[in-house]
């Protein structure tokens, strides 16, 4: 289903999220994996099927996974099977997290939002002219570059 995921967003015109992408819990070792990451502006997505409620063992890890993602200042947007099958909502939700990143983000002269146009918008056109690869995560992120407790002002 992530897969799935993935191409709505692609399809609304978003950049491409990065597929599991591994974070290790600083504090346990414990390695985790995102289902589809913005690492540029520390967005987690997390696609949550029947099993992470069927199964006691898989919730309690998806609890403490999404514990060490808030620890790390990212913010967590989950995703169910309503959200994907009516998903304006969730597209309302990225848009807010993206905006909000944006605006926090030190290194930006000037904030930003997502703005959409048509059913198929590129809101990163501006970014891409511009030549800024952030607007494109490479699926080669390294896992310390998730854990980067540097001052990022993202709350």
């Amino acid at each position: 289903m992530e897969t799935k995921v993935r191409l709505m967003i692609l399809a609304r015109g978003y950049p491409e999220p990065v597929p599991n992408l591994e974070f290790i819990d600083p504090a346990t070792g414990i390695v985790y994996y995102v289902d589809l990451a913005y690492p540029q502006w520390k967005i987690a997505i997390e696609y949550d099927g029947q099993g992470h409620w069927d199964d006691k063992q898989q919730w309690e890890k998806d609890l403490h996974k999404n514990e060490v993602l808030h620890d790390q200042a990212w913010k967590v947007l989950r995703i169910a099977i309503a959200d994907y099958m009516e998903p304006e909502t969730f597209f309302q939700r990225l848009d807010a997290a993206i905006a909000e990143r944006e605006q926090t983000r030190p290194d930006r002269a000037r904030p930003r939002s997502p703005v959409r146009t048509g059913p198929v918008a590129s809101f990163t056109s501006s970014v891409q002219a511009a030549g800024d690869r952030r607007a494109r995560p490479q699926a080669g992120v390294m896992s310390q570059d998730i854990g980067d407790s540097s001052p990022s002002g993202h709350r």
